[in-house]
């Protein structure tokens, strides 16, 4: 997926201000996020073991619905979804690495969720196979239903963000051509993710 972009150094501001409100004074409380949930997996390492496995729980409640209602739509699409599992590529990040970001991606900032444990990243463009026991890492080379995977999440995340569940930021990253190619689905959960979900 791809896209043409007036300015190549897109980085969507407001959304990043408005997660930084949702959390910047709340208790940093984390937990450690397990390998493999109902509906996701993180990475063989997370940034080369640069990031812990942590994240605040609302991160991973957003996680699962996310996965939860991604392989709803899927299987509605008459894709069977039961065995396919997004991709999370990031999660809390020190200020360190938050700095070695920002030098290679246009779309870090100084300041972001991750340094709160309030975001993920996750992978557009690959997702996880559940055959036999065994997890294979699945993308476009391998595996032809990949837009529909795509596409699915993209909608998924779409609802998710009007439903106020959470911010989503597809960021882009800027090619020579100034044609931009997407890179990574940031979600950020709204801190009452959990009662929203209950319906309180």
């Amino acid at each position: 997926m791809e896209t043409g972009i007036d300015n190549p150094k897109f980085i969507n501001l407001n959304k990043g201000k408005k997660e930084i409100g949702w959390w910047k004074d709340k208790p940093q409380s984390l937990i450690q996020i397990p390998d493999t949930g109902n509906s996701y997996r993180l990475i063989y390492t997370l940034r080369s073991e640069k990031e812990p496995k942590e994240a605040r729980a609302e991160v991973l409640i957003a996680i699962e619905e996310a996965g939860r209602m991604w392989r709803k739509k899927l299987e509605e699409k008459r894709i069977k979804a039961d065995n396919l599992f997004i991709s999370i590529t990031s999660l809390l990040r020190s200020q360190e690495l938050q700095e070695e970001i920002k030098r290679k991606s246009v779309n870090a900032n100084d300041t972001s969720s991750h340094l709160f444990g309030a975001a993920a990243d996750i992978d557009p463009n690959g997702f996880y196979l559940l055959e036999k026991g065994n997890f294979t890492p699945i993308n476009s080379s391998n595996y032809k239903n990949i837009e529909d995977l795509r596409k699915a999440l993209f909608e998924t995340l779409i609802e998710m963000e009007k439903e106020e569940l959470i911010s989503f930021i597809p960021e882009f990253e800027p090619r020579e051509d100034n044609k931009s190619t997407l890179s990574c689905f940031h979600i950020c959960p709204n801190p009452d993710i959990e009662k929203m979900l209950k319906g309180e």
